[in-house]
Formats: structure tokens, C-alpha cells, sequence
């Protein structure tokens, strides 16, 4: 399976709190495509990767607010992302 096709938004998640905690190395793709070229799933999942990096990177101080709030209602999360 390429990166986004399941759990996209755990995906998302896990770059957030790389950023949050300043991880700066390396993130490896472990995939084993059936049907698909195998060099073509490592380009549409990096390319994958990257919107769904810059994508938290547009709401990271949004998000970091809410998240150091303690606010339990979830909904404000969705209302950023999908800008409800």
C-alpha cells in the first residue's frame, strides 16, 4: 500500500509531532506493492508524504494551540482542516 491510502490522517498526525519534538533525520517507506511498478509507488507516496507534511505545516500553530488548550472537542481540528 502507498502512504495516504490508509490512515491518512494517522500519517498526518505522526508528522505533527515530529515537528513538535524537532525531528530532524531521516523517514524510511516501507512498501510492497502487489500490482503496482515499485518505483512509481515511492514517487506518488513521497509526493503523497510532502502534501500531507505541508498541509499540517499550514495549520501546525493552529493545531499546537488547541492541542496545549486541553480542549477535548475534536470538531475544531476537523473545522481547520477541511475549513468548515
Amino acid at each position: 500500500m502507498m502512504v495516504g491510502t490508509d490512515n491518512f490522517y494517522e500519517t498526518v498526525e505522526v508528522f505533527y509531532w515530529l515537528k513538535r519534538f524537532n525531528y530532524d533525520r531521516w523517514c524510511g517507506l516501507d512498501l510492497m506493492p502487489k500490482n503496482e511498478d515499485s518505483i512509481e509507488a515511492c514517487r506518488v507516496s513521497i509526493n503523497a508524504m510532502t502534501i500531507m507534511y505541508n498541509k499540517m505545516l499550514e495549520l501546525y500553530d493552529k493545531i499546537t494551540e488547541f492541542i496545549d488548550s486541553e480542549r477535548e472537542d475534536v470538531t475544531e481540528i476537523f473545522k481547520l482542516i477541511f475549513k468548515i
